[in-house]
Parts: structure tokens; sequence; C-alpha cells
């Protein structure tokens, strides 16, 4: 829907500051619920690509929820098992407005502010799996479906964005986050009711090692949409490397020193209890960025004087906060801790029998 941009300003800018949150929502509510009517009713168009699977991979909240590494790993589950795989982005944050195909399968080939800092990591983690950003999912699937000969079509960030027809819709939720207490936008996270989940196949529960509510949650869920498949995933971390030119670091090496940590990402707090949890540092200083941060020389010279400060031994970041720093040498030195998803058999196995048939 083109009003779609304007009335989120009009939301943010006018009827946020001048009702406040709880009355903004009330405005807010019955529009996403009039266009998801129209949508499942067939009054809004969809485009159907018969010759393709399409996977979308989304969220029902604001905030990160670990659908990039997921994106990845799902990518290349699948290319393993010989579905030809594409992934279509909106490339939120980057420079310019237009198509821009990041990958052919064989890593980025244009930069992370064209590209966009979360396909450009997808691009790069990724094998023979081409990756197109538009704003605009239906063209895009139908260049990855034509021009690159896909059959499968991983739609990333697409939950919302319905006028692409999928034969699966997988969300992801933070374990973090209570399902029975959250409101809408603007007064809370959720982009749209939580009964939305109707419309998904499959309900990702992540960071479920911050807390003990998992099962509570996926039962909540699970009494909206009975035919939900609902599955944790785990994390592991292959390994730590040095920037500028990824010389790999042995982790025992970083074990039990004063680590500075920093990161701009949804979900910051994920990130330090993994840094702890591998590293057990003696000390830990921490520094929050605003999501997709575009780091400048300043930023890192003000981290490297605050970890000189605090006489931390070492700096780790995010893979994804890697590719938004500044190149050699402002970047030399920083470590970056690769982060890997491990999603569930059953899930594969439900998604592969999906695909086949």
């Amino acid at each position: 829907m083109k009003l779609r941009k304007p009335l989120k300003k009009f939301i943010k800018r006018v009827l946020l500051p001048t009702l406040g949150p709880p009355l903004a929502e009330a405005v807010y509510s019955p529009i996403v619920h009039i266009r998801n009517f129209l949508y499942d009713k067939g009054l809004l168009p969809q485009k159907l690509y018969p010759s393709a699977k399409i996977i979308s991979i989304g969220n029902l909240t604001v905030g990160g929820t670990g659908k990039t590494p997921f994106t990845i790993s799902l990518s290349n589950i699948l290319s393993s098992k010989g579905f030809r795989v594409g992934i279509v982005s909106r490339g939120y944050g980057r420079e310019g407005r237009g198509e821009v195909v990041v990958s052919t399968g064989k890593g980025p080939l244009v930069s992370p502010q064209t590209a966009g800092d979360e396909p450009y990591l997808i691009a790069t983690r990724t094998q023979n799996v081409p990756v197109i950003v538009n704003r605009n999912r239906v063209l895009a699937a139908k260049k990855l479906i034509h021009q690159y000969k896909c059959k499968v079509i991983i739609a990333d960030d697409c939950f919302q964005h319905r006028k692409l027809q999928r034969d699966m819709d997988i969300i992801l939720w933070d374990s973090t986050i209570d399902p029975k207490n959250e409101s809408l936008l603007p007064a809370g996270r959720l982009r749209e009711p939580i009964l939305a989940v109707r419309r998904a196949h499959i309900l990702i529960l992540t960071n479920s090692e911050l807390t003990a509510n998992y099962s509570e949650y996926a039962a909540v869920f699970k009494r909206i949409n009975k035919e939900l498949v609902i599955s944790k995933i785990s994390k592991e971390f292959p390994q730590v490397y040095s920037l500028p030119k990824r010389d790999v670091v042995e982790i025992s090496s970083l074990k039990n020193e004063t680590i500075f940590a920093f990161c701009g990402i949804g979900n910051p707090e994920q990130f330090f209890f993994f840094v702890k949890k591998l590293l057990n540092p003696t000390g830990l200083i921490t520094q929050v960025f605003p999501d997709h941060h575009k780091y400048s020389i300043k930023d890192i010279e003000l981290i490297r004087q605050r970890a000189a400060e605090k006489n931390c031994r070492h700096i780790i970041t995010t893979e994804k906060d890697s590719i938004n720093m500044p190149g050699a040498p402002h970047s030399s030195g920083v470590l970056v801790l690769q982060m890997n998803i491990n999603i569930n058999e059953g899930v594969i196995r439900f998604i592969e029998n999906t695909l086949r048939h």
C-alpha cells in the first residue's frame, strides 16, 4: 500500500506526540486490522509464482530476534540439500532505493552501504545463494526465479509484506518478551496483533537461553494456532577473528581477561550474555549503539579510549557491527564473535516436505 510510509510518519510525528501512545495505538490498530482483512479476503492482490516456493521469514515485533543468522542457516541447509535458493530483502538502512544484486552466490558484489548491513552479511555467509535487495519484493523474486533459476525464494523480513504470496510463513519471537503483555505500535513493540500468528506455519522462539518461560510462551501461541510448529534454536560460536584480515584467534587465549564488548543490534543483551558465557571475563565493560549503527572513526577512537581507561585487554563486537565499521587501520585488532544457528531437524524436515510437495 502506497500510503504505508506516509501513514507511519503521520503516526510518529503527529498522532503519537498529540494523543500519546494509548490513543495513537487505538488509531493504528484498526488500520492494521483492515489491511489484513483485505488481504485475507483477496481484496488486495497478491503475486503468486507457481514455478517457485516462497518462504517468508519475519517478526511480529520490532527489534532483534535473530532473523538474519536464521536466514543464513536455513539458506545454507536448503542449498546443501539440492534446492536452488535465492534471497530477497528490502535492504533496510542502505543508500539508494533501486534494486541491487548483492550477490550471485559467490559473495558480495557491492558495499555494505549499497546492500544494507544485513543483506551484505547474508551474502558473505551463504554459498551458491543469490541475494537481491528491493523494496518491491515481488520484482526481486521475479528476477531470482527467471534470471537466476531459483526454485526456493526466502523472503527476508516479509511477514507483513503480503503482496508476495508465500507457501510458508516462519516467525521468530524473542523469548524474553511476554506475548500476553505486548501492545501494538506505537504503545508497544507489536507490528500487528498476536493473533496474526494464525497465518504462520512455524514459530521459532529465540533467546530461550535468557529466560525460563519457553514452555509458557509456546503454549500461548499454540492456543492461537493449533497447527503451528514451534521450536527453539541453539547457537554455536565457531570462531573469533581479528579485523581487518579476519585472522582467527584462539578462544582459549581470550578467557579470564577484561573485555570491552560493543554492538548496535536489536537485542544487545543476547550478545553480552554469550560473551560472558564463552569467554568468562574477569570484567565485562559494555556499550550499546542503535541498531544498524554506522560507526565513524570518532566512534572507534572513543571505544578504544574507554576500553583503555577500563584496562580492557580485548575489544569485541558482532559480525553485523564489523560490517558497519571503518576499515584498517581504524578497525585493526577489534575482535569479531561469529555465530551460527542450529535449526531443529524436525523443523528442517517439515520445511523440506513442504518444498517437495
